[in-house]
């Protein structure tokens, strides 16, 4: 069973991930791997091509703040880029199922489940939620980026609103309450639910 874990950026999805990781499961960092695609040779002359060379630094590292400055204030680039990077992703993770065939569920975080249609190819889908104001303060920690630049980014993605009806499961990661008791809940669900045909949304709170 292929369960993603998706999110808003600053929604901590990553954490969510990483407390299923220390429970023992596979699970595959979209998006971690997407900036690793970057370096692939073919990858990165498409990249230079749409971007320029200015897209990598001299020492050949991706340039991010040029990307983002690029990407986020031009719609077509965006889909350019993410159509690129999200093909590679895709191959990258069937490499990855292959290795962990034994495991009766993978996780896969990405940012971008229902924004790259990836949904389809999901049995089911943890979406992590958080005030929009708490997403902002963690962006701004963990990036150092300005709020313009965050809520540009935030804007070019779905917003919670549009990505619960079409999740099982919905966690709300706003630090008011510990996540592990809610992602053994969840656990515990799909574990339940892996034989049966309901494909369904069942969210779960």
């Amino acid at each position: 069973m292929i369960v993603c874990i998706t999110g808003g950026i600053g929604s901590g999805k990553s954490t969510i991930a990483k407390i299923f990781e220390v429970l023992g499961y596979p699970v595959y960092y979209s998006d971690e791997r997407a900036k690793v695609m970057y370096y692939l040779q073919d990858i990165k002359q498409k990249v230079i091509n749409y971007l320029g060379k200015d897209a990598y630094t001299p020492d050949g590292q991706i340039n991010k703040p040029y990307i983002a400055q690029k990407i986020f204030s031009d719609n077509d680039l965006l889909q350019k880029i993410n159509t690129l990077i999200h093909s590679a992703v895709h191959k990258d993770f069937e490499e990855f199922k292959k290795k962990h065939n034994n495991s009766p569920i993978i996780f896969k975080e990405s940012a971008l489940v229902f924004e790259s249609h990836i949904h389809s190819s999901c049995d089911k889908i943890i979406l992590v939620t958080a005030p929009k104001k708490l997403k902002i303060e963690r962006i701004k920690k963990r990036d150092n980026l300005d709020e313009q630049s965050i809520l540009q980014r935030i804007q070019k993605q779905w917003p919670d609103e549009k990505k619960i009806p079409l999740s099982h499961y919905i966690i709300i990661n706003d630090e008011t309450e510990p996540l592990l008791p809610k992602i053994l809940k969840i656990l515990d669900e799909i574990k339940n639910d892996m034989h049966s045909n309901n494909s369904k949304p069942t969210n779960s709170l």
